[in-house]
């Protein structure tokens, strides 16, 4: 997934403005933790469901 793509969809969660001053490399470090913390809780809703 390119830059642009992980900076629109932070800009759907957390505001264009705010994202809009990260340097892309910001940008991928905060993707990927935002996408590491969804996994994390859809592993544990599993888990809880299981």
């Amino acid at each position: 997934m390119t830059v642009d793509e992980q900076r629109k969809i932070l800009a759907t969660l957390l505001g264009a403005t705010r994202v809009g001053t990260l340097s892309d490399e910001k940008v991928s470090q905060l993707f990927q933790m935002r996408i590491s913390a969804a996994v994390r809780e859809l592993e544990a809703d599993l888990a809880a469901t299981s």
